[in-house]
């Protein structure tokens, strides 16, 4: 993490209506257990504390690896237990059996939605449309996932991640349909 430091000055370096979404660090979200790390789960939380003081922070989220699936809720649901809901919160699954419209799904939603947090709306559509234009889009289409989109919301706070291409034109299709689904919330 950065140090606090940095942090009360990016918090004041910008305008009254940007928000900062912090990703919960690595350590925490694909280490030995959700609370395992429980120092960083602190420092980290400390770091929110000052953008929410400065009134600049937005949802953060935390990204589970692709291995981290339905057998794992209980964990997922002692996590979120845990989060202090000053500090809204986003999830990002990305194991296949939470994208099957099955039970798992609507377990992780009803998880989700109980605690006002929100999963978040991931869509790589763009990225994997053709071949890769650089060798940059070859690297992001080896590592990013290529799951359907969910548009579904469990809480207040929409949280949209939608993976273009360094040409920005060839995203314009996925931008123009997430402005008409957020224009429907």
């Amino acid at each position: 993490l950065p140090s606090l430091e940095t942090a009360r000055r990016w918090a004041s370096q910008v305008p009254d209506h940007f928000r900062f979404c912090f990703k919960v660090p690595r350590s925490i979200s694909h280490g030995d257990g959700l609370l395992a790390n429980s120092s960083t789960h602190l420092d980290f939380l400390e770091f929110l504390e000052v953008f929410a003081q400065a009134g600049v922070l937005g949802p953060s989220f935390l990204q589970l690896h692709k291995s981290f699936g339905p057998s794992r809720l209980e964990e997922l649901d002692q996590f979120c237990d845990a989060w202090p809901r000053v500090f809204p919160l986003s999830v990002e699954v990305r194991h296949p059996e939470f994208f099957q419209s099955g039970k798992e799904e609507a377990t992780l939603q009803e998880l989700l939605a109980r605690r006002d947090m929100d999963r978040v709306i991931f869509d790589s559509g763009a990225l994997y449309q053709s071949p890769p234009d650089d060798p940059i889009e070859a690297v992001s289409q080896t590592r990013k996932p290529n799951l359907p989109v969910r548009w579904e919301v469990a809480g207040n706070r929409p949280f949209l991640r939608l993976v273009g291409r360094n040409q920005s034109e060839k995203s314009d299709p996925w931008l123009e349909t997430a402005a008409k689904v957020a224009a429907g919330w």
